[in-house]
């Protein structure tokens, strides 16, 4: 069970988990990611998309289950008949008549080929295999809100960086100007600082705009724009090796179960197209009165209980052509199958090895950025004493830079890898990240609709 610690802000009690989502504590104005995760759970449309995707599916139970229930008709007619006769050398006659009648007719379904049976474990599997493809949309909501929350950190400590090389390398430039005027430096030395500088600017105004890119980004999947965001580090949840991925994911990994549902679906489907060439059985009854008006009122009442079976003898081969064509889908759902397990072996390789390529990354870089910093002071005061020119010092700032940005890269890749490795074996949810928020229930619909005989609410 995760820690939970309470805050406040200005707008309320906010929910940290901090535990879960492996933070520290954190000031009262941060915005942890655990908090942006909730906001896409709960307002994002593309996610709310695909619920209502799924009531509409689950529908298709109720619907299956009907064919075992009567259907009752009612009808009913007034109106008025005028008849006229002409009988030879006699006087003519018009007759009025106000007939008017009104039937009831219950018909009950007995035997249908096995077609409500396999109708109905169709449509439980099609809602199983939504279920499935509910939680693949909930996991790449998920993850993508934190690809957006690391890349906002990524673009800002990115845009710090190139602002701390341009402000540096505006001093550099000052300094190199100094030094020309008195005569130490040449021209040339100033341009190649007028150059670097030009490039920092440059850089910092590219920086700046992909740090508006990634704030519209973020306010995309969260629905309001990122406030300060803090570091986020993986959560416990990533298996310990790749075997143990691996298996997690061939189990549970919701992209094979959805289509284990589909292939299920399928033949299904085979029964159910193969019950048209069985025989039929229902049963009616009905109750018809009428009444006529000519001159006095006479009236006429019928009752009826009929059974009816009806055999199919030859379906010009539409039917049989249908089977045949429902047997290659089940085969071609086999073979999705097949695929989604090969698939989501590579997904969850490509994954783990990803993120323990940019955890060894991140201790090369940070090895780097230290023994950087060693080599641009190094080569700082030795172009004091003339042993190394503007131009060493200007190259081992901007490799320092570089250095920089790529660790910053290295950590922002490392999170998004081990996020996508949870994604894999199917825990990228809501539930298994312990998200603050109440969680969407797939079953509450389903139940209050399956066994509803009347109503169009869906409330």
């Amino acid at each position: 069970m995760p820690k939970v610690k309470v805050i406040q802000t200005r707008s309320g009690l906010v929910l940290v988990f901090a535990a879960a989502m492996g933070l520290a504590p954190l000031p009262v104005a941060a915005q942890t990611l655990a908090e942006a995760l909730a906001a896409a759970y709960v307002g994002n449309p593309d996610l709310e998309s695909e619920r209502a995707k799924l009531r509409s599916i689950d529908e298709e139970v109720p619907q299956a289950v009907s064919n075992w229930r009567p259907q009752v008709t009612m009808s009913s007619s007034y109106g008025m008949r005028r008849i006229e006769t002409f009988p030879d050398g006699g006087n003519n006659t018009d007759i009025y008549n106000l007939p008017r009648s009104w039937g009831l007719e219950v018909e009950q379904p007995l035997f249908r080929g096995f077609r409500t049976t396999a109708e109905t474990q169709r449509a439980k599997n099609r809602i199983a295999a939504a279920r499935a493809r509910l939680v693949v949309k909930e996991q790449k909501v998920l993850l993508d809100t934190v690809e957006a929350y690391l890349d906002v950190l990524r673009t800002e400590q990115t845009l710090q960086l190139r602002r701390e090389n341009e402000e540096g390398l505006r001093r550099q430039l000052e300094a190199t100007g100094d030094r020309f005027r008195v005569g130490e430096l040449t021209r040339t030395d100033v341009s190649q600082a007028e150059s670097r500088y030009a490039q920092a600017t440059a850089e910092r105004q590219a920086a700046e705009g992909d740090v508006r890119i990634a704030r519209a980004n973020y306010a995309k999947f969260t629905g309001s724009p990122p406030g300060t965001l803090v570091q986020p580090s993986v959560p416990s949840l990533v298996p310990p090796d790749l075997p143990t991925a691996l298996r997690e994911a061939r189990a549970n990994n919701p992209n094979v179960v959805a289509i284990e549902y589909d292939e299920r679906s399928a033949r299904d489907n085979i029964e159910l197209v193969f019950g048209e060439l069985l025989p039929t059985l229902s049963a009616t009854a009905g109750f018809d009165y009428d009444r006529d008006i000519i001159g006095a009122d006479t009236g006429r009442r019928r009752r009826s209980l009929l059974a009816e079976l009806t055999v199919p003898l030859y379906e010009a081969g539409e039917v049989y052509s249908r089977v045949r064509q429902a047997k290659q889908e089940a085969s071609q759902a086999l073979a999705n199958l097949a695929e989604a397990k090969r698939e989501v072996d590579r997904i969850a390789t490509n994954a783990w090895e990803s993120y323990a390529t940019n955890r060894a990354r991140i201790v090369s870089f940070e090895a780097q950025v230290q023994a950087q910093s060693v080599a641009l002071e190094g080569v700082e005061q030795e172009q004091r004493v003339g042993s190394r020119s503007i131009l060493d010092v200007l190259d081992a700032e901007r490799e320092l830079v570089n250095a920089r940005i790529e660790l910053v890269r290295a950590q922002r890749n490392s999170v998004v890898a081990g996020f996508t490795v949870i994604q894999s074996v199917g825990r990228l949810t809501a539930r298994d990240l312990g998200l603050p928020v109440p969680l969407y229930d797939m079953t509450v619909y389903y139940e209050r609709m399956k066994d509803k005989w009347i109503g169009t609410g869906v409330e």
